[in-house]
């Protein structure tokens, strides 16, 4: 029951704070050196989330799928093929792209972010729990779309904790998320259900 609540807030909350702008590289960004290759990868990102903002996201996936062959060392590639796959329920994709983007660039949060995700609705939360951690010593960079804020990484800490048994520091994470929440743009309904399940684990462990 938790497993599936957060499941479905946390798509939510990625919804509302994924991708403020359809455009990649716009006139105000540095563009990538003159390599071709290059060039066409980032022409093919930009393909992809026009496609990905009219909901045509098998095509967008294709484009950027294109945009890693261009390019294999570009996380951000990577990352964009697997927000795509999260769209289309495709886990598995979504995961092995994720990690990809992570791999290629150890310190690019939005790839564990996701990845997270997906660990935690299969029920892996020790796993799970590994890559958040990471995201609560990692520096944000400019290019994260996602990684506007660690509200979902403490409450999505809180569930993984909570689901195995160590309360305490599951109740440390949600209380956590709430003090950042009031800082922060986070829905009302995210900073409700973090109160919410406070009480109910304060109630179960006293």
């Amino acid at each position: 029951m938790i497993t599936k609540k957060i499941c479905l807030i946390t798509t939510l909350f990625l919804a509302l704070t994924m991708f403020s702008s359809c455009s990649y590289f716009n006139s105000d960004t540095p563009q990538p050196d003159s390599s071709i290759d290059k060039d066409k990868s980032v022409a093919a990102i930009n393909k992809g989330l026009v496609l990905q903002a009219h909901k045509r996201y098998d095509d967008a996936l294709e484009s950027f799928r294109t945009a890693i062959e261009y390019d294999r060392e570009n996380p951000e590639a990577y990352f964009y093929a697997s927000y795509v796959c999260f769209l289309l329920k495709d886990y598995e994709g979504t995961y092995y792209y994720a990690r990809k983007s992570t791999k290629i660039d150890p310190g690019y949060a939005d790839g564990y972010l996701l990845a997270s995700q997906v660990l935690l609705d299969r029920k892996r939360y020790q796993e799970a729990l590994s890559l958040l951690s990471k995201l609560t010593i990692i520096k944000p960079k400019e290019t994260n779309h996602m990684y506007k804020n660690q509200f979902t990484v403490y409450y999505s800490m809180g569930i993984c904790y909570i689901a195995l048994m160590q309360y305490k520091n599951g109740l440390d994470s949600l209380k956590k998320s709430v003090a950042i929440a009031s800082q922060e743009d986070v829905p009302s309904t995210l900073v409700r259900s973090a109160k919410d399940m406070i009480r109910k684990v304060e109630r179960k462990v006293h």
